[in-house]
């Protein structure tokens, strides 16, 4: 709706209508906002400060005796040479790991070789020729049959180097 001119006798109309709180009521979609006033906060008067019969006295420096002095520095130097010597050992343990590791790869190293050579030695047995050795050379006698022993040991595929022989 279009808003419209008021005359002063609409205002009158208005001004009864208004509140003793400066708030009106309108007939209609047009109401008239009240103003608000903001409330103000009174200013706080700064406090005097108080004022003390008592001054402190300045701090004075902590004063050591000499006793005390010579302990706290022996107790220093007892702590820089604990450091030192831990730091000397981890020096020390530092270097034989790395002596270690250097044994250890060449104790690799002479394992392949000595695998190689035990390989070696069992691709080139002669049998034949460790029978001429053991019986020509060192005295050696092959067993006859009535000396040689056989039997089934059922227990298990695995046999003890030392265990007991069944009887017949």
């Amino acid at each position: 709706m279009a808003t419209r001119r008021r005359y002063s006798s609409e205002t009158n109309e208005i001004r009864k209508r208004t509140s003793r709180y400066g708030q009106s009521y309108v007939d209609g979609n047009l109401a008239v906002q009240p103003e608000v006033i903001p409330e103000r906060r009174p200013k706080r008067k700064p406090r005097p400060k108080r004022e003390t019969g008592v001054q402190q006295e300045p701090v004075k420096m902590l004063v050591i005796s000499q006793v005390s002095l010579i302990f706290i520095v022996v107790l220093a130097l007892i702590v820089a040479a604990f450091a030192l010597a831990m730091i000397k050992q981890q020096q020390q343990i530092r270097k034989v790991r790395n002596e270690i590791k250097v044994v250890r790869a060449a104790n690799a190293e002479t394992e392949r070789v000595l695998q190689d050579e035990v390989r070696s030695i069992n691709d080139d047995v002669d049998l034949s020729k460790v029978y001429r050795i053991a019986t020509k050379k060192l005295g050696m006698k092959a067993p006859t049959s009535n000396k040689k022993i056989n039997y089934k040991y059922q227990k298990s595929d695995v046999i003890k180097q030392y265990a007991d022989i069944p009887d017949k």
